[in-house]
């Protein structure tokens, strides 16, 4: 495109950008993704001087992310994102053929040119999360002005351009993090209640697990307290984890990830939806843009448009050679028929995923949310040693109970559980600390070697289906075992 007559950079006799790649667990991949940064800001490319470049290598379908922004162009209290879908060759001089590589969508990214587009505030403060659970972060997110501040240890935490002043961002989470405030009025004065139910409405909807500490952006206009979440990367979205290839990907079937749970995490949605109403307010926002934005009849229309790009490209190379398929038993590598099929069954199945997620967020409402399990310590002489964990919570207002094992093996099998005490309730674990359980054992009961614990919270009300683990895992021998935390005896 750089070598045709009138395109952008025609006559360009050096460098005018960089190229680099971006993203996280794409990194990994062979097909990467790609940000082109423009030297001269003031001279854009279509308002940007940043230029997203997506693969998405781990959608089948190919068009997940795209998908999505279209139907947020229509999404009341939120806002969308243009994207397109690009064929990217790079040459390396105007004679050279260049290689091919294959179907990219180009995202807006957001920038004074592109808030303007949008009818924002130029001036407005982006930040975008990199492991953010609205937590303090007292020794990384600091004022700019502060002889302590390092701009590299903030932005683990929050990327950001332009305005180093964090003033605005600090204030919102002090009040988020002081639990003696009300949070129905902390989220009056930060937040914008409509755009908030949205935003979370329709990560439940689609989905999309891996926005509970990424994968989002917060904007502020430079007038005012008020904060905002839009959207950023759906390629994990509308039914991914079910998608052929990934069923089996252990960490993206954690118990907590189901349902609202998956949000738990974040000290600004525990503490929203810990209120008794909030959790109903949701709930209707999620029924709400079931029935009107997110419906299969508006979702099989843009997959119609979509689908002759999409198929002329994942049906030659080099998208052919790595469409994520999983291979069939015999250890052979399937035939193009073959992957062109497992396209069309995974394209076809998107119009259903939503009804899907929605059934899913309803069967998980009598759910205890997921905890954090804390030390195992020894006590009174070593004649005991207690395990500590936090207390799970019942957004129904259930009363819950608690399981405690101990074993051997990280799977937890019958022969390998050395100890156990089952339906342990509230006056059994209580603890000095408000919020944490704590449950003492005899320390002659737990032998000396490594082993393996794990809490398991059962509501009263149907305890076989409506229970849940920690958040913790452990890992071992490429085998993810799910609320586990190994410990020697102390």
């Amino acid at each position: 495109m750089l070598f045709q007559e009138g395109a952008f950079g025609k006559g360009v006799a050096s460098a005018n950008a960089t190229l680099k790649i971006r993203g996280h667990a794409s990194r990994r991949t062979t097909q990467k993704s790609f940000q082109i940064k423009l030297f001269d800001k003031k001279q854009p490319w279509r308002n940007l001087s940043t230029i997203e470049l997506n693969k998405h290598p781990y959608d089948l379908t190919r068009v997940r992310n795209k998908l999505c922004f279209d139907l947020f162009k229509t999404l009341p209290h939120m806002g969308s994102l243009r994207t397109q879908f690009i064929h990217l060759t790079i040459k390396r001089n105007a004679e050279d053929p260049g290689k091919d590589y294959g179907l990219f969508t180009q995202i807006e990214s957001l920038n004074e040119h592109s808030l303007i587009d949008h009818g924002l505030d130029p001036n407005g403060i982006i930040y975008y999360p990199e492991d953010f659970f609205f937590l303090r972060y007292p020794d990384s997110l600091r004022l700019a002005s502060d002889p302590q501040y390092k701009k590299e240890d903030f932005e683990k935490i929050l990327g950001w351009p332009g305005n180093p002043d964090h003033a605005k961002l600090l204030a919102m989470l002090d009040d988020v993090n002081n639990e003696a405030l009300d949070i129905q009025q902390v989220m009056k004065k930060h937040f914008n209640l409509n755009n908030y139910l949205t935003w979370l409405a329709m990560n439940v909807l689609l989905e999309n697990q891996d926005t509970y500490s990424q994968n989002f952006t917060l904007y502020s206009p430079s007038k005012g307290n008020v904060w905002y979440f839009l959207p950023w990367d759906y390629d994990g979205a509308m039914g991914f984890t079910s998608q052929p290839d990934q069923q089996n990907e252990a960490r993206l079937h954690l118990r907590w990830h189901q349902g609202i749970a998956n949000w738990w995490d974040s000290m600004l949605h525990r503490r929203f939806l810990k209120i008794p109403g909030n959790v109903a307010l949701l709930k209707a926002k999620i029924e709400e843009l079931k029935n009107t934005i997110f419906t299969p009849e508006k979702i099989k229309g843009l997959l119609n448009e979509y689908h002759d790009t999409a198929k002329s490209y994942i049906s030659r190379h080099p998208d052919l050679d790595y469409l994520p398929v999983k291979i069939p038993e015999n250890g052979k590598n399937a035939s193009d028929a073959v992957l062109i099929s497992a396209f069309e069954e995974e394209y076809n199945r998107l119009p259903s995923t939503v009804e899907a997620s929605y059934k899913s967020f309803i069967s998980t409402l009598e759910r205890p949310m997921p905890f954090h399990l804390g030390t195992v310590q020894a006590e009174e002489n070593h004649t005991q040693t207690a395990f500590y964990w936090n207390k799970s919570v019942s957004l129904s207002g259930d009363q819950i109970q608690y399981d405690l094992l101990i074993s051997l093996k990280p799977d937890f099998t019958r022969e390998s559980i050395v100890f156990e005490s089952l339906n342990l309730s509230d006056s059994q674990v209580t603890s000095s600390s408000p919020g944490t359980a704590k449950f003492s054992v005899s320390s002659e009961k737990i032998p000396q070697e490594t082993l393996y614990w794990k809490i398991i919270a059962r509501a009263e009300k149907n305890p076989q289906e409506n229970w849940q683990t920690a958040f913790e895992f452990h890992e071992e021998n490429e085998q993810l075992y799910d609320g586990v935390r190994s410990f020697t005896k102390p």
